[in-house]
């Protein structure tokens, strides 16, 4: 709901300029129990990719799980903990 919203880009402004960071917590705040592991890392690119516009401090990143869910399987939580580590998280 921030991408295209002028207020919410607003909002995310002034929390930067009053020194706070803007992490990741997905694109469409979707459960990883609930969709494939493909999906929800392309989810997760697409918020890196609008978050690489922000003009932040620092280059440390942080994912918050939505729904604080890792997944339901050991192959969805590998795969996105890959992507998490090769990306920086």
């Amino acid at each position: 709901e921030v991408v295209g919203s002028h207020k919410s880009q607003k909002i995310i402004n002034n929390w930067i300029a009053n020194g706070h960071f803007v992490a990741n917590h997905s694109y469409s705040h979707s459960d990883l129990a609930k969709v494939d592991a493909d999906f929800y890392i392309n989810d997760i690119q697409k918020t890196d990719d609008y978050l690489s516009q922000l003009k932040q401090e620092g280059t440390y990143k942080y994912f918050r799980y939505p729904y604080l869910s890792d997944g339901n399987t050991k192959a969805k939580r590998t795969a996105v903990r890959a992507y998490l580590f090769s990306h920086g998280y």
